[in-house]
């Protein structure tokens, strides 16, 4: 998620320009902090830009993109998804072949999947308001909570046998993060809140991925 929804305006700058958010749906901006939120519709530039569904032509190269951290590619694309930035228009080739490339390589597993994250109080009552929401950037997460990133949120999600949206980064796929379990979810992908509750000092954020309003512009 971009960390999910925290971002400071120096990164945004450096990893976007300084027009990074020219044209966000930004939602709120405190100090030098941006906050970005879930959503209940997809957004005006993603539409015009990244929501074409094209087929896949090259998945592995797409993938090895993404996963590649020294290019910080993933953390510029996930920004402008998360501000539905104007920049978008400098990704409307990439975002729709990673979208076909994790289409093209459902994941065959029907467990929970995991992702440590920080909420603030805002962000979390905005998902409990909203229910059903949209995250507007990629999402990673992995099949072994322990290898989830400790925070003091955790998401468990729940996915259904071979979902389209979501894609096990396999050894075969990308040379980076095989051993981690890693599996990636689509941006835009709808969820729905099951329930929010402590375990020690962390706090559990159960949720369902919910594979046909994903195909929504509006839940």
């Amino acid at each position: 998620f971009v960390e999910m929804s925290r971002c400071r305006v120096g990164d945004v700058t450096r990893l976007l320009g300084k027009d990074g958010l020219k044209g966000s749906s930004l939602v709120s901006e405190e100090g030098d902090t941006v906050h970005f939120m879930v959503a209940q519709r997809k957004q005006k530039n993603y539409l015009q830009y990244c929501a074409a569904i094209e087929p896949v032509h090259n998945a592995v190269r797409s993938i090895n993109e993404y996963t590649d951290h020294t290019t910080e590619l993933y953390a510029r694309v996930n920004i402008a998804l998360a501000a539905d930035s104007e920049n978008l228009r400098n990704y409307e080739n990439f975002v729709p072949q990673l979208r076909a490339a994790i289409s093209a390589t459902p994941l065959y597993h029907d467990g929970i999947l995991y992702r440590g994250i920080d909420l603030s109080a805002q962000e979390l009552e905005q998902m409990e308001r909203l229910q059903r929401f949209f995250i507007p950037s990629f999402t990673s997460t992995s099949m072994d909570r322990a290898k989830a990133y400790k925070k003091p949120c955790m998401m468990l999600i729940k996915v259904p046998y071979a979902c389209q949206y979501a894609c096990s980064i396999t050894e075969h796929l990308s040379r980076f993060h095989a051993e981690e379990q890693e599996v990636l979810l689509s941006c835009y992908t709808a969820f729905r809140l099951e329930k929010v509750e402590m375990d020690n000092n962390t706090r559990m954020v159960h949720m369902y991925l919910d594979e046909h309003s994903t195909a929504l512009r509006s839940l």
